[in-house]
C-alpha cells in the first residue's frame, strides 16, 4: 500500500503490510538496534547455547504450534539438532503443541527477552526462524540478518519483500516444508555461510539513513499532490 495520506499524517509500511501495522511499527522503532558482529560464521557449529531461535509472541498468528510440530519433527530424525529456543510473551490463546512439549528440555521457552540479552541469544543462535501467517514488517528477520544469524521465515505478509533472496521462504502450513528448510541450512554449511553474508547485505537495505530518506520522499510527494501537482518522478 505504499504511503498513505490522512488528514495531516503519512504513515508508511511495506507494500505487503497492514494499515494497522503502522502505528505499531512507528512505536517499537526506537526499542531496536543494528549492529553486526565482528566476525560472520561459517557454518553452524552446533553447541549447547547454539538453537534455533524464534522471537516474537507465542500465538496462533504466529504459527508457533507448527513450527514445533515441524521441529519435532526434525528432532526425532536428526539427533543432533539443536534446541528450539521461544522468545517471547504468551500469546491471547493457548498452544497445544507448547503445552505438550514446552517441558521436554529441547524446546525452551524464555519468556519477553530485553536488549542487550535479546541481541546475546541472536549472535548464539544457529538460525532464526519465523513461519508467520501473518506479519506486519518482522523485525526479529533483521535483527537476526544484522548480526549474521540466516532466516528461514514464511512467504506471508512482509517477511518475503524483508528477505529476498539472502534467506529460506517456505508455506508456513506446510511443517514438511519447515522441518526440511531448518534441516538443510544445519547440513549444509556452504549455504549456511553464503546466507549469513546475504541476510547482512540484505540488513543494510533497512538502515535509518534510507528509511529516512524514503519517508521524507513520501511526505514531498503527499505535499505536491495537495497542491494539484503530479508526484515528482524523477526523484531518487
Amino acid at each position: 500500500r505504499g504511503a498513505l495520506v490522512r488528514k495531516q499524517e503519512i504513515p508508511t509500511t511495506s507494500a505487503r503490510g497492514s494499515d494497522e501495522d503502522c502505528a505499531a511499527f512507528v512505536g517499537t522503532l526506537g526499542a531496536h538496534w543494528l549492529g553486526r558482529k565482528k566476525s560472520l560464521p561459517q557454518g553452524p557449529e552446533a553447541g549447547d547455547e547454539d538453537g534455533a531461535d524464534f522471537v516474537g509472541t507465542l500465538g496462533a498468528r504466529k504459527n508457533v504450534g507448527r513450527l514445533i510440530t515441524a521441529y519435532t519433527a526434525l528432532r526425532a530424525a536428526r539427533k543432533h539438532t539443536p534446541p528450539l529456543v521461544l522468545a517471547g510473551g504468551p500469546g491471547p490463546e493457548p498452544i497445544p503443541e507448547l503445552e505438550a512439549h514446552g517441558g521436554d528440555g529441547v524446546i525452551r521457552r524464555l519468556g519477553y527477552v530485553k536488549s542487550p540479552e535479546l541481541r546475546k541469544l541472536y549472535e548464539s543462535a544457529a538460525m532464526l526462524v519465523l513461519p508467520s501467517l501473518d506479519e506486519g514488517f518482522g523485525i526479529p528477520v533483521l535483527e537476526a540478518m544484522t548480526v549474521g544469524v540466516p532466516v528461514v521465515v514464511s512467504n506471508r505478509g512482509s517477511l518475503p519483500e524483508i528477505v529476498g533472496e539472502a534467506g529460506v521462504i517456505v508455506d508456513p502450513e506446510d511443517t514438511h516444508a519447515l522441518a526440511a528448510a531448518m534441516a538443510n541450512l544445519l547440513d549444509d554449511h556452504e549455504r549456511y555461510a553464503r546466507l549469513v553474508k546475504a541476510g547482512v547485505a540484505q540488513a543494510t537495505r533497512f538502515r535509518w539513513g534510507r528509511s529516512a530518506a524514503a519517508l521524507l520522499g513520501a511526505y514531498y510527494d503527499a505535499y505536491r499532490r495537495r497542491r494539484g501537482e503530479a508526484p515528482d518522478a524523477d526523484r531518487s
